[in-house]
């Protein structure tokens, strides 16, 4: 998600600061999920602060904003080999991706559902776009949905965690919701995880509608 420029302890917080981190409560509750399975960050910064089995840092560097001081950027090498947008998600998978890049991460969940469909995956998206197509394709292909209501919070937004010297960022613009495709990893493993986060709903498309 993209923040306008704040200065913190002399380090310029811009616009480009568009990968916003997992904060810490909903990092539990993703290794809860799948707790005691291998699993996939494709969109992780490269500390992979979710803990992944495996993680990719792509997108490559000449199509993601800075991610800031707070971990570095991946070498050229690096992104362009562990790139989550062109390699194929063979894992249980999570996705927090990058504001300015729903779109294309999107498209990609679609193929990778659409190639694994029992495979579980978890993705966390702002509500700011839900007229827009590819947000009802995801819709159309989810299993579950959790509506973001974060404990503490007036408005119930996640306080996200800034890439640029970790600080939780307190304006967030936009709710979330966290969606779920193919199985769970364990019976029940869903409402383990996300219980006190805001209320879950099964997805079923209506056909012909």
């Amino acid at each position: 998600m993209a923040r306008t420029k704040v200065k913190a302890d002399g380090i310029l917080r811009t616009s480009s600061d568009q990968t916003w981190r997992t904060p810490a409560l909903l990092r539990e509750r993703v290794r809860t999920y799948y707790a005691g399975v291998e699993w996939l960050d494709p969109a992780a910064p490269p500390d992979n602060v979710m803990g992944a089995t495996r993680f990719y840092c792509g997108p490559r560097p000449s199509r993601v904003p800075t991610q800031g001081p707070l971990f570095g950027e991946p070498t050229t090498e690096e992104a362009n080999r562990l790139d989550g947008l062109t390699r194929p998600w063979d894992l249980p998978w999570w996705l927090n991706p990058p504001f300015s890049g729903s779109k294309e991460w999107a498209a990609k969940v679609t193929q990778e559902v659409g190639a694994r469909p029992s495979q579980s995956g978890l993705m966390l998206l702002p509500v700011n776009r839900t007229e827009e197509a590819y947000m009802q394709d995801l819709l159309a292909l989810a299993q579950r949905m959790l509506i973001v209501h974060w404990p503490g919070s007036a408005r119930g937004r996640i306080p996200f965690e800034s890439s640029i010297d970790g600080a939780e960022v307190d304006r967030n613009p936009f709710g979330s919701w966290l969606l779920g495709f193919g199985s769970e990893p364990a019976p029940g493993r869903w409402a383990q995880a996300f219980a006190g986060l805001g209320r879950s709903f099964a997805l079923v498309p209506l056909e012909g509608l």
